[in-house]
């Protein structure tokens, strides 16, 4: 569910982070919400009345804000959470006018990608590191 907080907190302007900060990462969320999509653990966080799905979509704030935004994507990631990602790419790119730097993580799932930080395998934090540097 972090992915699709920081989502939130990105470009919901009633939750008016998007101005404090200077760039954003979103790893494999769910960014919009559909009814016919929804599962009960989601349904928790953002309700049941499907009327309020869009409004609570991170997805439908994004040309709201210009923070720039980090995506990634582990290959072995479920595909509830592949597509988002990539639909958040294109509202990033029609935004931008140009595409968001996106990573796909190879070998790992939605769980192992945060694992890899602090260990050898840096094929998400040299990445990412580089990127913020960049910021």
């Amino acid at each position: 569910a972090g992915s699709s907080h920081v989502a939130n907190y990105l470009f919901d302007p009633d939750l008016r982070g998007g101005d404090d900060v200077i760039g954003g990462v979103l790893a494999s969320g769910l960014y919009v919400l559909r009814k016919e999509e929804m599962r009960p653990n989601v349904a928790q966080y953002y309700g049941n009345d499907d009327a309020l799905y869009a409004q609570r979509s991170a997805m439908t704030h994004v040309p709201k804000s210009k923070v720039p935004v980090f995506l990634a994507v582990a290959e072995m990631d479920p595909v509830y959470l592949i597509t988002p990602t990539f639909e958040m790419a294109r509202a990033l790119s029609l935004r931008d006018k140009k595409p968001p730097h996106i990573l796909r993580i190879a070998h790992h799932n939605h769980f192992s990608t945060m694992c890899t930080f602090g260990t050898v395998d840096d094929s998400f934090s040299t990445p990412l590191t580089e990127w913020i540097r960049s910021l």
